[in-house]
């Protein structure tokens, strides 16, 4: 009897602790999170050619892209303007809500994803995984977590909302062609969410999703941290708007 309540109560109490609020595991992730490729990231996997110049992409962008890629950047970012805030652009209100000390907006500078690539032999395009830098237009996405700033209340949690689909002219290194337009989904805000625990309580596995990182080349050889590093994404401070010449 004595070993029966020990048991009863060792379940309940591993239940109990078992029911955590796990961000990624909710239905409130934000899955692009893991296809944005930060400083830390660049310098896991410096394979990736994170440090091109802006004048250099910005030269191949105008030479070899049969849009007006810098007229429509310029209008694309006026159109986002108008709804998404930036450290540069300050909106006809101001929200201090319960989220307000854990958000944070943050610059979409890389990003990885999938874009249609030549082969050089054939003249075929296929898909396929690439570290891409965001040519235009400056987009802020804002980073949330932590608890809600609501007095006596700890099931109360800042998590991404109103995520819009927006397109960005990025630039690919290494592949042909190099400029492509795409599509991202960013979070615009934060909300405060209750959380409680499911009765059962639901276990077994559960996988996360994988960035679309590229493959490294066959000679690369990993650093600290090695290829298991990959879903650990760090971010970093917030940035400043880019800000560069029309050439």
């Amino acid at each position: 009897m004595f070993q029966h309540v020990l048991l009863v109560l060792g379940v309940a109490a591993s239940t109990a602790l078992g029911c955590q609020f796990d961000y990624q595991k909710s239905q409130f992730y934000w899955k692009n999170e893991v296809n944005i490729c930060t400083d830390d990231l660049c310098k896991t996997y410096d394979y990736l050619k994170c440090g091109v110049s802006k004048e250099y992409i910005f030269d191949q962008a105008v030479g070899h892209t049969p849009e007006d890629i810098l007229y429509e950047i310029e209008a694309m970012k006026k159109y986002f303007d108008t709804f998404i805030p930036t450290p540069t652009n300050s909106l006809p209100y101001k929200c201090d809500g319960v989220c307000s000390k854990n958000m944070r907006s943050i610059q979409l500078q890389r990003i990885f994803t999938k874009v249609n690539v030549k082969n050089p032999d054939t003249g075929a395009y296929y898909p396929e995984n690439r570290m891409c830098i965001v040519i235009g237009p400056d987009i802020y996405y804002q980073q949330c977590g932590g608890h809600c700033d609501v007095p006596d209340y700890t099931d109360r949690y800042c998590l991404p909302d109103l995520s819009v689909r927006v397109k960005l002219w990025v630039y690919c290194p290494d592949v042909t062609p190099s400029c492509h337009k795409v599509d991202f989904d960013i979070p615009l805000s934060c909300t405060c969410k209750k959380i409680t625990c499911q009765d059962p309580f639901p276990v077994g596995p559960f996988q996360l999703p994988s960035p679309l990182l590229p493959p490294p080349p066959p000679t690369w050889v990993p650093g600290k941290g090695g290829i298991n590093t990959v879903g650990v994404l760090q971010h970093g401070t917030p940035l400043g708007a880019a800000s560069w010449k029309k050439p």
